[in-house]
């Protein structure tokens, strides 16, 4: 497994106000995510209207996959009318390199076994019972009644079961 990392900033010379900064960065973030199927957030400049700072993932078990996908969003992104992309940083990590939720940094277990807790038992699953067994069958209106003399087709509910 590889985790791609895409640290960018967008220059928005044309936003006059943070609202203006905010359509451009919700545009770029949504785009790339449908069409990248890559996680992109805004991690820096929140408060600076002129500079958004970006940063996006991806996880893949091929490493040329991932250099191809970060090359074919890079130049995307160079291709902006509404911001000019400024600084660029990108990082390939092999999935052995993070670290784990069970040790630290280096490498020692978090726990002891006594202070280990056991994942939750959760129950199994069963399907709740469907208050209508059979659905009601819909009534045709009345063809000879214009549309607002028709009788309305409320169902009442069931009573609760005992």
């Amino acid at each position: 497994m590889f985790i791609a990392v895409l640290q960018f900033e967008l220059l928005i010379a044309g936003a006059g106000s943070l609202k203006d900064k905010r359509r451009v960065v919700r545009s770029v973030k949504d785009t790339l995510h449908r069409r990248h199927l890559v996680a992109v957030a805004e991690v820096r400049h929140l408060d600076n209207m002129r500079v958004a700072g970006m940063a996006l993932a991806a996880v893949s078990r091929d490493v040329r996959y991932l250099r191809g996908l970060l090359d074919t969003i890079e130049h995307r992104l160079r291709g902006l009318h509404d911001a000019q992309l400024g600084d660029c940083y990108r990082e390939i990590l092999p999935g052995d390199q993070l670290p784990t939720a069970y040790a630290d940094e280096t490498g020692a277990p978090l726990w002891t076994p006594d202070e280990a807790r056991e994942p939750p038992q959760t129950p199994p699953l069963t399907p709740a019972p469907h208050p209508h067994p059979h659905p009601p069958a819909r009534q045709a209106p009345a063809p000879h009644l214009p549309q607002t003399q028709r009788p309305s087709q409320t169902h009442e509910a069931p009573p609760p079961p005992a």
